[in-house]
């Protein structure tokens, strides 16, 4: 699994020629290892946009390796609370954690604090499997709509945080059913006023998953025109799949 992760992120970001990519997965010992090892002669600045963990990261390092609960580092769910650097000593060197890259176009930017919070906080992801038949539309809570615009079956995986809730329905129902989802469900914004659209054009075989930053991705198996149907000016984009 780690393995099939690994990959994609290498052809995604060669162009940064990165040396090493670890999955976090309280693998703190191998990582503190290849850092003392390699890097601990100059100091390590983690970078990285709102939300990606750093912060998380570095009192994780700080309690496995410093054996101190306190003077850990502020964390928090919203987006853009560490806003200066922060520096923590180890081995004489420092890894500092910067300010979040600032991304106005993710999901988390647009919605309230309360659903940042069960988003960030999911302790797992959970993965649903559809086949799509008939112009059908998978509606999560109220905040969004994914519509397959073919009527030739396919199939479909949605890896998504366990706090929210799937519907499935035929796309001429999907606008009343968005609606229904927020009387069924505490984990809601208010903020969807208006649904604006997304077209996916897929034009192979190959499986390909499609991205809603901050929210989730969505595995798609067949060629077809696929629909994202949410807020404004949200970040979507394509990539080889990761599974």
């Amino acid at each position: 699994m780690v393995y099939q992760i690994k990959q994609p992120l290498n052809e995604y970001y060669k162009y940064l020629n990165l040396k090493k990519i670890f999955i976090i997965d309280n693998n703190f010992d191998e990582i503190y290892n290849y850092l003392n090892k390699f890097s601990f002669k100059n100091n390590i600045y983690l970078l990285g946009v709102e939300n990606s963990g750093k912060t998380t990261f570095i009192n994780k390092i700080i309690k496995k390796f410093t054996h101190l609960k306190d003077n850990l580092l502020v964390n928090s769910y919203y987006p853009g609370t560490t806003l200066k650097e922060i520096k923590v000593e180890l081995n004489n060197h420092y890894i500092v954690d910067l300010p979040g890259i600032e991304n106005p176009n993710s999901f988390l930017k647009k919605v309230e604090n309360k659903v940042i919070k069960n988003i960030i906080t999911s302790k797992r992801i959970s993965t649903y499997i559809f086949q799509f038949q008939n112009s059908q539309s998978i509606i999560i809570n109220n905040f969004l709509i994914f519509d397959y615009l073919n009527t030739s079956p396919t199939n479909i995986v949605i890896y998504l945080p366990n706090y929210l809730k799937l519907m499935r329905c035929k796309i001429d129902n999907s606008e009343k059913n968005i609606k229904k989802m927020a009387n069924k469900n505490i984990l809601v914004t208010k903020k969807l006023q208006k649904l604006y659209d997304y077209i996916i054009n897929i034009s192979d075989d190959n499986k390909v998953d499609i991205v809603i930053e901050g929210l989730c991705f969505i595995s798609v198996f067949s060629k077809g025109q696929y629909r994202i149907r949410s807020f404004e000016n949200l970040n979507i984009y394509r990539r080889k799949a990761l599974f």
